[in-house]
């Protein structure tokens, strides 16, 4: 996946298009649907996140802007980013607070037959 997208540096392409083009590559959602067209232009990249977690960053230079759809990007650089954290088990947390709770309910009652 990373020697295809590794072949778009140095090509221009329009945005939409570079946008559907890594979409499609990666499996990731599309960049405009996620981001105003300002702001990809501010940050100069698109990042794309596969089902298995890794992101791709795709770096461009805005070769010549005529708006979102007739301006020309120039694809500089594509990153690799490493995966990112698997969800994390919180179930000896739950287990815990539930714990808390039920001593909690028992200290409770505990007191309210006393007084």
């Amino acid at each position: 996946m990373l020697a295809q997208l590794e072949k778009l540096v140095g090509n221009t392409f329009k945005p939409h298009e570079l946008d559907e083009l890594c979409a499609r590559i990666t499996g990731g959602q599309r960049e405009f649907r996620r981001l105003y067209w300002e702001d990809i232009v501010g940050l100069e990249n698109m990042s794309y996140q596969t089902k298995s977690g890794i992101t791709y960053v795709i770096e461009f230079n805005l070769y010549k802007d005529d708006g979102e759809f007739d301006s020309v990007l120039e694809v500089s650089d594509v990153e690799e980013l490493d995966r990112t954290a698997p969800p994390a088990n919180y179930h000896k947390l739950y287990i815990i607070l539930f714990g808390i709770i039920i001593i909690s309910v028992a200290v409770y009652y505990l007191f309210s037959l006393f007084h």
